[in-house]
């Protein structure tokens, strides 16, 4: 992996991943032997002019799930990102800012961290037709297309792709063809810059970059949909099979024996499957900074730093996985419906899994998830004793009970209900004005006021009435 700097705009590599596409089926792959990993990047700008930097805006890609192979279990920046921002392909982008005065002679660091699982992947063997290929589609047209450093329109580069592929009709046949040669035609030589499929097939040499970029360019000239994938350490690529869809294609690590075509290891971390990002017209291979300041240009000198530790699986078995994760979303489910015993229970047994597999972030999840549970039966019960108290004719009460079950309501977003009480504390302000109707009454007839009390009786009577309330008091 190589790094390209241009005036003022620096590229960095971030854990990414784009999910603009079809992820394989699960009956064509198998996950194996996870790895999690921490990883921690740091760009230290330093000031090494005789200007002021004033601010400094760093753009970096951000960590995605690429399922089923690699999961996420957070990313972080320091300073957080002022915004997010998103290319055409689904690729997520933070916008770092540090707002201070950096005098001359000062520096800044900024730090990205994120905690990452892989699992070890491999493919079975498909059968395809180039047929089934949609031709007008925009994946087919994008991963077909040539582009920088993917010379996939020259005429060398066409002429060895029919010719290594001749007579083959089937993608994926073609494409293990394709990546055969890549192995055998190439020697692995470290390369200061990236160089490009046409080099590669020229000099015959070349690093991880340009044995993706070489195999993705042959893929693409022979009508196979293909793109290269960017890790954290290394590079491969990708290609599109119909009714399968995206599967990896390491030929820099086939060189050892090792059969990589269809299959990946536990240790490639995806960055982005795109051969470069693009933000706003300006390409963002790595990362890009950008920088103001007063007086003359301040000299600005950077470095990058990264630190990738394995750590202990947090996910063991994909089977508690996916456990864990349908107990969450019924747990979700049983909210919506109201149902929140059923969601208590289980947010709570999501819990315990995730407790157990040491993610902390869905832990804290499943506790949001039991506290809205609790929340909701809190709202159950209220209910019930307000209905209870407004059977009675204690509207009093029923109204202080409606009114706590309406605010559960809201806290758990049951609009139905939350309108239910909202009816019931209207009716319950009813009754409390008849009662105290009543009560006046009664005391008016016991002061002689009998005009007066037959007046307020009367009007009771007629709330008491538009209740359905059908015991009428009466003062003998």
């Amino acid at each position: 992996m190589k790094k390209d700097f241009v005036a003022f705009t620096v590229l960095l590599f971030v854990v990414s991943f784009s999910v603009d596409s079809a992820i394989l089926e699960e009956d064509n792959c198998e996950i194996t032997n996870p790895a999690a990993y921490e990883v921690e990047y740091t760009i230290t700008i330093t000031n090494n002019g005789s200007a002021t930097i004033t601010q400094i805006d760093l753009w970096v890609p951000v960590v995605q799930e690429h399922k089923p192979y690699q999961l996420v279990d957070y990313w972080v920046s320091d300073p957080q990102p002022v915004e997010f921002k998103e290319d055409e392909f689904g690729n997520k982008i933070a916008h770092i800012r540090v707002k201070r005065e950096i005098a001359p002679g000062e520096s800044v660091t900024i730090r990205v961290r994120c905690k990452v699982q892989v699992y070890a992947f491999s493919c079975k063997p498909v059968t395809s037709s180039f047929e089934k290929y949609d031709k007008e589609s925009e994946l087919y047209k994008k991963y077909t297309a040539p582009e920088k450093n993917i010379e996939s329109d020259n005429q060398q580069i066409k002429e060895k792709a029919a010719e290594i592929t001749k007579d083959i009709d089937d993608p994926y046949l073609a494409a293990k063809k394709i990546y055969e040669f890549v192995m055998n035609h190439m020697s692995y030589v470290r390369q200061d810059r990236c160089r490009g499929a046409l080099y590669a097939l020229q000099e015959k040499k070349g690093d991880c970059t340009e044995y993706s970029d070489l195999f993705v360019a042959l893929c693409r000239a022979r009508g196979i949909p293909a793109r290269p994938v960017h890790g954290l350490t290394h590079d491969w690529a990708e290609i599109y099979i119909p009714d399968v869809g995206w599967i990896p294609v390491d030929a820099t690590l086939g060189r050892g024996g090792k059969d990589y075509f269809g299959n990946i290891t536990n240790k490639n971390v995806i960055l982005y499957t795109e051969r470069y990002l693009y933000l706003e017209g300006k390409e963002l291979g790595l990362y890009r900074f950008s920088y103001r300041y007063k007086g003359k240009n301040p000299d600005v000198r950077h470095s990058f730093d990264t630190n990738k530790r394995k750590i202990d699986i947090w996910y063991e078995d994909p089977t508690i996985l996916k456990e864990v994760e349908s107990l969450h979303d019924e747990g979700e489910k049983c909210v919506d419906s109201g149902d929140y015993d059923t969601a208590l229970v289980k947010f709570q047994k999501a819990k315990e899994l995730y407790s157990k597999l040491g993610d902390s972030m869905h832990v804290k999840l499943c506790e949001s998830g039991i506290s809205f549970a609790e929340i909701g039966q809190k709202a159950v019960l209220y209910f019930s004793e307000a209905l209870g108290y407004f059977e009675k004719k204690i509207y009093s009460e029923a109204r202080s009970k409606f009114i706590r079950a309406m605010n559960c309501y809201g806290l758990v977003e049951n609009e139905q209900k939350w309108q239910e009480c909202k009816t019931y504390i209207a009716q319950c302000d009813t009754g409390i004005e008849a009662d105290s109707l009543f009560e006046k009454g009664k005391a008016q007839i016991e002061e002689g006021a009998l005009d007066e009390a037959k007046l307020n009786l009367e009007n009771a009577q007629k709330k008491y009435e538009e209740l359905g309330d059908q015991y009428l008091r009466k003062y003998n």
